[in-house]
């Protein structure tokens, strides 16, 4: 009789721990469905801004433009009251619409974890932090693309031809204080020779930088003002010249370049913006860390 009863007990725990696993799978199962979810509402979203912006490039295209002799970029860093505030144009290094990072012109990523242990793995692992791309609304800690390079170098391939109007930069939540790893002084430039030996600036001097009125603002943005009419671009280079605690590690977390999409100047036929982010949601692979850190 004891026996009986002791099989009963254990049949009864075995199909309350499967009952807990399921459990467990089926929330695994809807937090996936739900950033599935997200990810195609984002999608939709960068779509419809590219349509917006091709549509009135249209209905403007009986302008015709003349190309100075010489062209000239001036910028300046522009403190925004609220990180609400959006530049014009289309944020075009953006993982989502296809933009991608050139890791053979970019520094050695490594762990975004501190520790003799993740030291050693970053001599044997590429870490490959596509977060960096990744337009989203909410940074996560260790989310980030980190690098030991004395002059870091970002090399991005946008996803679309653009006239730059500004680029950015936000890292992890922060209050009152900027992380030591966070970039602090930067240079954005223009590629015109595979690993960008051969460059023409886009933003100088862009500082990231807590405000005098103490306002924590997260996305800092540095504005491009063109004086004459410049060749669209699609391959940007962001030159972190230094970080704000002065330290060997560098980690960004999110940047962005925004524009007013254009054609391909080098190309009669390119694929349309409808057929890329069709392939956007195949395209958008992040490579994750392999390792996060607070």
């Amino acid at each position: 009789m004891n026996e009986l009863s002791n099989r009963q007990k254990d049949m009864k725990e075995d199909f309350e721990e499967a009952n807990k696993l399921f459990n467990s799978k089926l929330k695994l199962l809807d937090d996936y469905v739900e950033k599935t979810h997200k990810l195609e509402q984002s999608v939709n979203h960068q779509q419809q801004q590219i349509e917006n912006v091709q549509h009135q490039r249209i209905q403007t295209s009986h302008v015709i433009y003349h190309e100075p002799e010489i062209s000239v970029l001036e910028t300046t860093p522009i403190r925004q009251k609220t990180i609400d505030v959006r530049p014009p144009g289309v944020n075009v290094a953006n993982s989502l619409l296809g933009a991608t990072i050139d890791q053979s012109c970019s520094s050695r990523t490594v762990s975004s974890r501190d520790g003799l242990l993740f030291d050693m793995l970053s001599y044997f692992i590429n870490f490959k932090s596509g977060y960096v791309l990744l337009d989203r609304e909410v940074l996560t800690p260790g989310e980030t693309w980190c690098t030991y390079d004395a002059k870091p170098t970002l090399t991005i391939n946008l996803a679309r031809f653009v006239h730059p109007t500004a680029v950015s930069y936000q890292h992890v939540k922060w209050s009152g204080i900027i992380p030591n790893y966070a970039p602090k002084i930067y240079d954005v430039v223009a590629c015109h020779s595979p690993c960008c030996t051969e460059f023409t600036p886009v933003a100088l001097n862009c500082r990231y930088e807590t405000s005098e009125d103490g306002e924590d603002i997260q996305e800092q943005f540095c504005h491009v003002t063109v004086s004459v009419h410049l060749e669209p671009i699609n391959r940007v280079q962001f030159r972190f010249r230094e970080n704000q605690g002065n330290i060997t590690k560098t980690c960004a977390y999110l940047v962005r370049v925004y524009g007013h999409v254009a054609e391909n100047p080098k190309q009669d036929s390119v694929q349309t913006e409808t057929e890329q982010s069709k392939s956007a949601i195949h395209n958008y692979m992040p490579s994750f860390d392999y390792f996060t850190t607070e």
